[in-house]
């Protein structure tokens, strides 16, 4: 596409593109209701070349200027950020994921707290410490 297209086509293309496919897979994720250790462990390690590697790839390693067309893709994508944050959540402790939203850090990279607390539902069992967490996610 990068020779057929001009460059704003290809990155608006491209951004389109990868945006619809990162926001399916966060829908699906965020759809699970239990996420198991595997799971946990699996997903982040198929999606993040997805999240690493898709602009790239879409914009293509030869094309002139690539780094910046690159760029322009991931800046166009807010969806690939989004599904970023989803893979480290699904990696993460319960103490870290709390830190972060008291930190405002999952808010400022697109997470609300009703997909924290759904995320925090499915990955952790029911404890005390996951209780205090969501009511603090909730309030």
């Amino acid at each position: 596409l990068g020779g057929t297209l001009p460059p704003a086509a290809h990155v608006a293309l491209a951004a389109a593109l990868l945006q619809s496919l990162a926001t399916r897979i966060i829908g699906d994720v965020l759809a699970l209701r239990d996420i198991g250790v595997e799971e946990s462990e699996e997903l982040p390690q198929i999606l993040h070349a997805l999240v690493d590697d898709a602009p790239s790839a879409a914009v293509g390693r030869t094309a002139e200027h690539a780094p910046a067309l690159t760029q322009a893709v991931r800046d166009a994508t807010p969806a690939l950020l989004q599904l970023q944050v989803l893979l480290e959540v699904l990696s993460a402790r319960l103490a870290d994921i709390r830190e972060w939203w008291s930190t405002g850090a999952l808010q400022a990279r697109g997470f609300g707290a009703e997909q924290t607390a759904h995320l925090i539902r499915a990955l952790f069992e029911h404890t005390e410490l996951r209780s205090a967490v969501l009511a603090e996610i909730e309030q």
